[in-house]
């Protein structure tokens, strides 16, 4: 896929529908839309693409009849019937890849068009068909997860600086690598190791080792081979898990948010918004998101330099900024 892959959260799609609706006026969002070196220029040039994601699906059904119409409408047209496959989907194809590196020995890069749906030729399958419910109520069970998790990791992240010692550098970088781990290792246990579904993290173990038997109960067929599960907990710690892009991102905004945000709480919207960043960010030429979530990855990790992206709030100030790389696609 050649064309530049812009991914609009949800406040700029809702900011443009408004407009477009004529509900609100705002000069640099219809300017982004419909000015020449705008979204929907570069969309019918062949520029760029704006793909849908499950992550829009499920927020438009927040928004009022009117605005939800005019919404999704607006992403048909800038997507082109382009979608990211459900994010549960993604995780998948990156995870089997690391097992196979690991595992099997068997290396290989995640190609940009895997990450895609055509759904102009392929019917709309934005959901992964491998996982047995709805990703609304896999998103809530994971927000339930962390909730709950996250209540007590904050006081320990905290607690375990000493006081003199509590905003020196190398330490809040040292408990951030600490969380980052820990993050990680959730993302595994609590998540890829589901036995309920097909395929997971414990089946692909079991395929790369080329072993036999039913695809439920992986984990238990993969034991013969592994009893003490020694060579899963090196995997754990491996380098081929932390270069996983889903996992890499979660984990590190996860911890990020607990460790250098320290005078703001974890809302429990935040990992939310970490799935839909892990998801889009490895795959994206620009990313657009909101303001604190842009300061995390620019500003704390460097994300827009190790992913190859550009990186936007919708602030009007950013907006200028994301008019500016648009308009210079116009011109290349």
């Amino acid at each position: 896929m050649d064309k530049k892959i812009v991914y609009l959260d949800q406040n700029v799609l809702s900011f443009i529908a408004k407009v477009k609706l004529g509900q609100i006026k705002e000069e640099r969002v219809e300017r982004l839309f419909s000015a020449s070196g705008g979204l929907e220029t570069l969309v019918k040039g062949g520029r760029i693409i704006c793909p849908e994601s499950v992550f829009h699906r499920i927020e438009s059904e927040l928004g009022s009849d009117i605005l939800k119409t005019k919404l999704l409408e607006t992403l048909r047209q800038l997507s082109q019937g382009i979608s990211f496959r459900d994010w549960r989907g993604l995780v998948d194809v990156q995870m089997q890849r690391a097992v196979e590196g690991f595992f099997g020995g068997r290396p290989s890069v995640l190609s940009r068009s895997e990450a895609f749906h055509d759904k102009t030729t392929g019917g709309d399958i934005l959901f992964c068909r491998e996982w047995p419910c709805h990703p609304l109520q896999e998103l809530e069970r994971l927000k339930r997860l962390y909730k709950e998790r996250w209540e007590g990791l904050r006081k320990e992240t905290m607690e375990s600086a000493s006081g003199g010692q509590r905003g020196l550098p190398e330490l809040t970088n040292k408990l951030f690598r600490q969380q980052r781990g820990r993050e990680r290792q959730a993302l595994v246990k609590g998540y890829l190791l589901q036995e309920d579904r097909r395929p997971c993290l414990s089946t692909y173990i079991m395929e790369a080792y080329h072993l036999g038997g039913p695809r439920r109960n992986g984990l238990e067929v993969y034991k013969t081979r592994d009893p003490d599960l020694k060579r899963l907990v090196a995997f754990m710690d491996s380098g081929w898990l932390k270069a996983v892009p889903f996992v890499d991102v979660v984990s590190s905004l996860n911890a990020a948010i607990l460790v250098y945000e320290e005078a703001r709480e974890p809302e429990e919207g935040d990992f939310y918004d970490s799935l839909i960043v892990g998801t889009v960010l490895p795959y994206c030429d620009v990313l657009v998101t909101d303001n604190f979530l842009k300061g995390i990855l620019v500003k704390r990790l460097g994300f827009h330099v190790k992913y190859h992206a550009e990186v936007f709030s919708g602030k009007g100030s950013e907006l200028e900024g994301l008019l500016a790389y648009l308009g210079g696609l116009m011109v290349s």
